[in-house]
């Protein structure tokens, strides 16, 4: 079994708060910069009683290391992790591919086997799936026959041959 624990990612407390009044407008803070990074911090030290590896997700968005954050639960100058998030807490698409890096460089550091690269392919690669689809929708497959793939569209499921 691998387990990988994950910290939760900085929040900007400005923009959640805008965000939440902006459905309603006398809403009050319900999160803050400094319980977060409490969280995240706590999520570490479980890692380390645990001795189970940890992603810093807080340390991954703010670019840098808790050496380098200056006083402790105190959002870092510049706050470069606020470009990572779509309201002040959600991650946007550049914050999701962020995680999405660090989650697989945790995968790599700690369970190689797991290693997207080191694992087999559990069904047909999509080029295969994408050139039979083409096939079919142009009039349909070489050889005709029964078939293995099944492929579900918006528009229709498509048969493909499996010869």
């Amino acid at each position: 079994m691998a387990v990988l624990l994950i910290t939760p990612p900085p929040l900007h407390e400005a923009d959640w708060l805008a965000s939440l009044r902006s459905s309603t407008p006398s809403a009050l803070p319900d999160r803050s910069f400094a319980r977060t990074y409490a969280y995240a911090q706590a999520v570490k030290e479980v890692g380390q009683t645990l001795r189970t590896p940890v992603v810093d997700m807080h340390a991954a968005l703010e670019g840098g290391q808790d050496e380098d954050r200056g006083e402790e639960g105190v959002p870092p100058p510049g706050e470069a992790y606020r470009g990572y998030l779509s309201d002040g807490l959600h991650l946007n698409f550049k914050g999701n591919k962020k995680a999405f890096e660090a989650i697989i460089e945790g995968i790599k550091n700690n369970f190689p086997w797991l290693d997207p690269i080191n694992l087999e392919m559990q069904g047909p690669a999509w080029e295969t799936l994408r050139s039979a689809y083409l096939d079919e929708a142009e009039g349909g497959v070489e050889g005709g026959g029964e078939c293995a793939i099944t492929l579900y569209s918006s528009k229709s499921s498509i048969i493909l041959n499996s010869d």
